[in-house]
């Protein structure tokens, strides 16, 4: 049975969110197994709190006849699941807690080596529309990805300043994909899809645009990005819930000032104030934060460099030359590499100039290595 069902069936369990979805997901490479044991022996072999595996033995032949139907739909709908577990998962969103365990994906999901989000007002001014243009247009030199939420104001000016600059654009939606909210972006999602671009969303297919997923997206336009813009918002306005998150997640957080009686300004007012983003008024203060100033990563220079790599230093060079930018945390993890080892060769690798940190605890490679 495809792996993809028994992820997706922890959805259907009562009381499993994502974290302890991916709890389960870690003790169990194979979940198939998780789904034939009893209750007792989910307990015994894996310690498992009886109040789990009672659940999770009561609700798995619904919840896997559920997840079977929830694919079939995807297929017939031409909507691409993904699963946490899948080395299609976008890494940045992977090293999040909360992140979700699947994705439902309308489109082809771009390349995030490079992501920045815009969040901001619904109600945005001429003002706000005309920053955001402008930002998108200085930025479009390094071709990044653009995140944003579909919603109406900043984010579908975001939208469409990437279209107009013919970069892929990425928008995370609060329902699922049987229909498109607000209704009048049906033709601007039309174009995302059709410029390389997609929707993700992690609500099933007929799930409705309730009123508590738009905060619960946010973690994911969050997830995906480097940093987050936020061009206008009020004092308790909806983007602050995404700044706030990016914050939470060691991601960069850039705020638009405006006019000190205005409104739509006070969330980015204080979001400066309180430290928790970076003034910008122009689109190299982001490159500059997020070293994207530099050559694009297919011209990087190379170079050889004064003393040879420890077997150590070679491994972390070839899976950041893989993998492309990555937290410590993602790199101890997957080379299976104690922190202080990776810490030390990750000082080495930056003092000779092959690799640059990034916000966030994140590394990428700067420079080639050849041999003499």
């Amino acid at each position: 049975m495809n792996e993809n069902v028994y992820v997706l069936a922890l959805k259907f369990i009562p009381k499993i969110g994502n974290i302890t979805a991916k709890k389960l997901i870690d003790l169990f490479p194979n979940l198939e197994l998780l789904f034939s044991l009893s209750s007792i022996e989910l307990q015994n072999r894996f310690s498992l709190s009886p109040l789990l595996a009672n659940t999770i033995n009561k609700y798995k032949t619904t919840a896997l006849q559920k997840a079977k139907s929830e694919i079939e739909i995807s297929r017939q709908n031409g909507i691409s699941i993904i699963t946490i577990d899948s080395i299609d998962y976008p890494s940045k969103l992977k090293e999040c807690i909360d992140a979700p365990i699947s994705l439902f994906i309308k489109g082809d999901l771009p390349a995030i080596d490079k992501s920045i989000s815009f969040v901001g007002t619904r109600k945005a001014s001429y003002y706000g529309k005309d920053i955001t243009e402008k930002l998108i247009n200085e930025l479009s030199v390094i071709s990044p990805t653009i995140v944003s939420g579909l919603a109406i104001g900043i984010d579908t000016f975001a939208h469409k300043a990437a279209l107009n600059h013919n970069l892929p654009t990425i928008a995370v939606l609060g329902h699922g994909l049987s229909i498109i909210y607000p209704s009048e972006n049906a033709n601007l999602a039309k174009e995302i899809i059709n410029n390389n671009g997609c929707l993700v969303t992690e609500y099933l297919f007929n799930e409705p645009p309730l009123k508590q997923h738009f905060p619960e997206r946010n973690r994911i336009v969050a997830g995906l990005s480097d940093g987050v813009v936020v061009v206008q918002t009020r004092e308790r306005g909806g983007a602050l819930i995404t700044a706030n998150i990016a914050f939470s997640y060691n991601r960069a957080v850039f705020a638009v000032p405006g006019n000190i009686t205005d409104p739509l300004a006070q969330g980015c007012l204080n979001l400066i104030k309180h430290y928790k983003a970076e003034l910008i008024t122009e689109g190299n203060d982001i490159l500059k934060t997020l070293n994207w100033d530099l050559m694009p990563f297919n011209n990087q220079s190379t170079s050889t460099i004064p003393f040879p790599l420890s077997q150590d230093e070679e491994k972390i060079y070839q899976f950041l030359l893989n993998e492309g930018d990555s937290s410590i945390d993602h790199i101890c993890n997957s080379l299976n590499i104690g922190i202080d080892v990776v810490s030390m060769a990750l000082l080495n690798l930056e003092f000779a100039e092959i690799i640059q940190s990034l916000p966030g605890k994140r590394y990428r490679i700067a420079k080639f290595i050849i041999n003499d």
